[in-house]
């Protein structure tokens, strides 16, 4: 019989720095992605129009929303907001998915797969 190791939260609440951090990596790459090609065609149409330093005010403002989307990111993943976005219904599911294996808590924290032998105990989770 396989057992399943259960975490008491999602990882979102037990490392929020991480998944600042992966959303701050993940905001970098898409602006990263956007300014490449984008600065020489803004360059190019609009550079007449434009002050000198455009580029640069524009590379801050992308790292400010990065920034911003990072510490919100932080904000959403503490554990007191994770009532507020389960009441909205943004949470992250740990509390509801307790009848899937591996998924949940359990006493003990560790719960067998489910099947025949496994609804026979009492720390079994069921389908």
């Amino acid at each position: 019989m396989a057992t399943h190791v259960q975490h008491a939260s999602s990882t979102q609440v037990a490392h929020p720095g991480r998944a600042a951090l992966r959303t701050a990596v993940a905001y970098l790459l898409a602006a990263i992605a956007f300014l490449v090609p984008a600065l020489p065609i803004i360059q190019e149409t609009m550079g007449g129009y434009l002050p000198q330093a455009w580029a640069g005010w524009l590379t801050a403002i992308i790292a400010f929303l990065v920034a911003l989307a990072a510490l919100i990111t932080r904000l959403m993943a503490l554990a007191k907001a994770q009532g507020f976005l389960t009441r909205i219904g943004l949470g992250t599911g740990v509390e509801t998915d307790s009848g899937k294996p591996g998924v949940g808590t359990a006493r003990g924290g560790r719960v067998p797969a489910t099947g025949a032998r496994c609804r026979a105990r009492a720390n079994c989770l069921t389908r």
